[in-house]
């Protein structure tokens, strides 16, 4: 995997992560806004099956929520994809994103 540039010097990890987010939040806001909005929830916090406006302790944060099919994705930004989101990620979103979701609506996005 390329790493990625940040201030000019090379990022990789956590970081580079984190530019990918960044980037893809960017890339889907501009769609919506632009082009059609389908509405996609972009890195919103959960706790409880609510909205919340910042990092609460036992909060989960989505990276896109579907509000209209009720369906989750999240990014995982790996060398090797298929192995990124874990049972207890999952199960936490379940129990505290958005209400009636279950295991199959959250899916792994591994972009290339």
């Amino acid at each position: 995997m390329n790493n990625l540039l940040l201030g000019g010097k090379s990022t990789k990890g956590h970081k580079a992560g984190s530019l990918k987010h960044g980037e893809a939040e960017r890339i889907i806001a501009n769609y919506q806004e632009n082009i059609a909005n389908r509405g996609l929830i972009l890195e919103q916090n959960y706790l409880n099956h609510s909205k919340i406006n910042n990092n609460a302790k036992g909060s989960v944060r989505l990276d896109v929520y579907d509000s209209v099919s009720n369906e989750v994705y999240d990014y995982k930004f790996v060398i090797n994809p298929g192995h990124g989101l874990s049972s207890r990620q999952i199960n936490k979103i379940v129990n505290q994103g958005p209400v009636n979701l279950t295991l199959l609506d959250i899916h792994e996005i591994n972009p290339r």
